[in-house]
């Protein structure tokens, strides 16, 4: 039995042909369905490597947020350095209003 299928956003590998953003993503799959995915955002960045920028992640998770993903992770975290960690945290606890 399969709870949830992870669906991979991976931003700096998006050269290669049919990967889709957060954004994309929603509207197709999770606005039908959301609780059966689930959203994997990649910190890889494609040719020389490394890890994606913080400014990327924020629109990835901003847009997750608005099209109505739910279930959300970032890997890996090797990757990740204070200014993902200040965006991840930004995204998922926004101050009160």
């Amino acid at each position: 039995m399969v709870d949830r299928l992870n669906l991979w956003d991976f931003p700096g590998l998006r050269t290669y042909e049919g990967l889709y953003s957060a954004a994309e993503q929603g509207p197709l799959l999770f606005a039908q369905q959301p609780e059966d995915f689930s959203l994997e955002i990649g910190m890889w960045q494609g040719g020389g490597g490394g890890a994606i920028s913080p400014d990327i992640l924020a629109r990835e998770l901003q847009d997750a947020n608005a099209t109505g993903i739910s279930s959300v992770s970032v890997t890996p975290v090797s990757l990740m350095n204070d200014e993902h960690w200040a965006v991840v945290k930004e995204a998922w606890n926004p101050p009160p209003e």
